[in-house]
């Protein structure tokens, strides 16, 4: 299992947060289980509501949380889109995050991901979900502050 953690702050004080946990494994009639659990996420993309259904790898239907309305058409937003949860590619090549949508991730959930995966392509596939989990956290979810004060300077006249 691999638990992305340690995310830094943007002032620079490091704090341990249990981000997501995942596991994939081959098993010997080729299929690939993906078990993700992960209670920030679940609660973060729940305030979107729900959008659809899908069936989990033991065949229970299960519901999606919507996905959140972004301001680019990033890598990581297609691949946050995709509600195919037996691929670990959408059909446009991008890595399918939409796992991290799914109602019930405090508790986990495991995926079946259909065809054939190679050790390198579960490996890569491993790497840029860690990867871009981690800049989604950051990006758009860990808490912060900006303050402003605007100041003008006027000529005073006596």
């Amino acid at each position: 299992m691999d638990t992305i953690t340690k995310l830094s702050s943007i002032d620079k004080q490091t704090k341990d947060i249990p981000l997501v946990t995942i596991q994939i494994k081959r098993v010997i009639d080729g299929t690939t289980k993906l078990f993700v659990k992960s209670e920030i996420f679940e609660t973060f993309f729940s305030t979107f509501g729900i959008s659809d259904q899908f069936r989990d790898a033991k065949q229970n239907i299960r519901e999606i949380y919507k996905t959140p309305q972004m301001e680019s058409r990033d890598t990581l937003n297609r691949a946050l889109q995709y509600n195919n949860f037996n691929s670990l590619k959408n059909d446009d090549g991008y890595y399918n995050y939409c796992f991290i949508r799914a109602k019930g991730l405090t508790d986990g959930i495991e995926f079946k991901i259909t065809g054939l995966h190679s050790k390198q392509a579960i490996k890569k596939w491993k790497e840029e979900f860690k990867k871009n989990c981690s800049e989604f956290y950051q990006q758009y979810m860990m808490p912060e502050t900006h303050d402003l004060e605007i100041l003008v300077r006027s000529e005073v006249k006596n």
